[in-house]
């Protein structure tokens, strides 16, 4: 990470806390974790998340909250210089603004160190915390609807785009 004051590398001491975040109701109710989600599979979240970062195909960090994990950021790679952004808190972390500056954070790291061109948001329909958070920075919300993929269904999703001159933080 560019800066390293908020984004670190995912831990194998993290992975209660990836276990605390990934069953948390909002976390089920809103992205595509694993129903049910086990401690083994945050380790093993921690590991592909190492992989994909070797491989240049997924850069995904922990967002630091007081020195523990306080949820992640990450940035994948999908075509010459764009990539999509995804975010999640832990509970005990959520409402004290660390999303926000953690997406400006990762972002910057995009146009900077992976020379992204635009960025691609998506959460399900009905996140408006993740809404709020992606409009806050400057992500442009499409009038058209996508879709996620969510265990095994497809589920209706906002869609939202930045440029890099777009970006307002």
């Amino acid at each position: 990470m560019s800066n390293g004051t908020l984004l670190r590398e995912l831990r194998e001491s993290d992975a209660e806390r990836v276990f605390e975040q990934a069953t948390d109701p909002l976390t089920v109710e809103f992205t595509p974790v694993p129903v049910p989600y086990t401690r083994s599979d945050a380790l093993d979240y921690i590991t592909a998340a190492r992989v994909a970062a070797e491989a240049g195909t997924e850069h995904v960090f922990a967002i630091d909250h007081g020195g523990r994990f306080g949820g992640s950021c990450s940035l994948r790679v999908i075509g010459p210089h764009r990539a999509e952004v995804g975010y999640g808190l832990h509970p005990d972390a959520r409402g004290r603004g660390l999303a926000t500056a953690a997406l400006n954070e990762i972002l910057r790291f995009g146009w900077e160190d992976l020379d992204l061109r635009q960025v691609t948001w998506r959460a399900k329909v009905g996140n408006t915390a993740s809404l709020v958070i992606a409009q806050r920075v400057g992500f442009r919300v499409r009038d058209e609807l996508g879709t996620l993929r969510q265990r095994g269904e497809e589920v209706p999703a906002w869609r939202a785009t930045l440029k890099r001159s777009w970006h307002i933080c």
